[in-house]
Formats: C-alpha cells, structure tokens, sequence
C-alpha cells in the first residue's frame, strides 16, 4: 500500500472484507484521512470495490502467540452476556492464525473490536473518508436468489445467492432487528 501511495494507479477490491493495512485507522480516527486509502485516493489512485459493502468487516493481524480460540473464548467471555446480537459479531470475528501473526475482524459492521477484545461501537453515521456512511446501505441476514453479477459471469461463480442488498428485498441492517 506504501509504494501504491507513492505511485497511485486502479486498485481493485473483489471482497468484502477489507485489510488493516489498506485502512489503517484506529477507533479514534475511523473519520480521518490521514490512512493509507484516503492518501491513495488524493493522490489520484482509483479505488474500485467490488465486494460487498465497504468498511463493513476489516481483517487486522496482530502479533500474539494464543492460539484463535484463545481469542473466541475471550470474546465470549467479555461480551456473551451484554452485546446485542453476540452470535451475529462472534461468527464474524473469525480469528485466524497466519504464521506468527494472529488476525481478526476488528471491525464488525457496528462495532470496533479492541486488541484485547473489548468492543466500541460505531455509530450508524459514520461517514467513511468523509462520504461513505454504512447507516446508508442495507445489508441481507439471510440469503436470497439473485441475478448474476458481471464480476461473477466473468468469473464464472456458479452460486446465485446473495447477502448483498436486493432493491426489491432491502431491509435496513436486517440482523440488527431480529
């Protein structure tokens, strides 16, 4: 992402989950444009998503030794209790581990998933990069048939689900009202 800033060209999201590295915010600073895809984008870059909805999950790789249920229990542990809709965030969170480097998703839809597995929330209007605010878009709890993407004709996908919002279908933030 570093030398992309330096040279900015067409970057290119097929998924729907985006990289720590790619937009390197803490808590704090989800609004600000000083990451690496704000730079990117001011410096000419051209920034394409084709996943699912952007700054809905973020991947975040830290260093640590525990082994990813380590990091399952202990979220259970914090927030089984008290979070609304704890499955929903506890089946996202997905720790993995990749070599010496322990990686989870830190942002959830609307919540913010510390180091050390407390939970902040963020708010519906949110505005990403100062213009993309979640609270905006809708997002499917189950899935539904769907037309065929061009990226997944392309790609030849044989599944024709979907979770992406449908006009016809959209229920706004459908987990969060079960």
């Amino acid at each position: 992402m570093n030398k992309a800033v330096e040279k900015p060209g067409i970057l290119i999201m097929l998924q729907g989950v985006m990289p720590y590295t790619l937009f390197n915010v803490d808590y704090d600073t989800l609004t600000s444009l000083d990451n690496n895809l704000a730079r990117f984008i001011k410096e000419g870059g051209i920034f394409v998503w084709l996943g699912d909805v952007p700054f809905f999950y973020r991947v975040r790789c830290i260093e640590n030794n525990d082994k990813p249920e380590v990091l399952e229990g202990l979220f259970k542990e914090k927030h089984s209790k008290w979070l609304p809709h704890f499955d929903f965030f506890s089946t996202h969170l997905k720790p993995t581990r990749k070599g010496e480097m322990l990686c989870y998703r830190d942002i959830i839809s609307t919540i913010y998933v510390e180091k050390n597995m407390e939970v902040k929330y963020i708010p519906y209007n949110v505005n990403y990069l100062k213009f993309f605010n979640i609270g905006n878009v809708c997002y499917l709890n189950e899935e539904k048939e769907a037309e065929q993407t061009l990226l997944g004709e392309t790609l030849n996908y044989k599944d024709r689900k979907t979770l992406r919002p449908l006009k016809s279908e959209c229920v706004y933030l459908a987990h969060f009202r079960n």
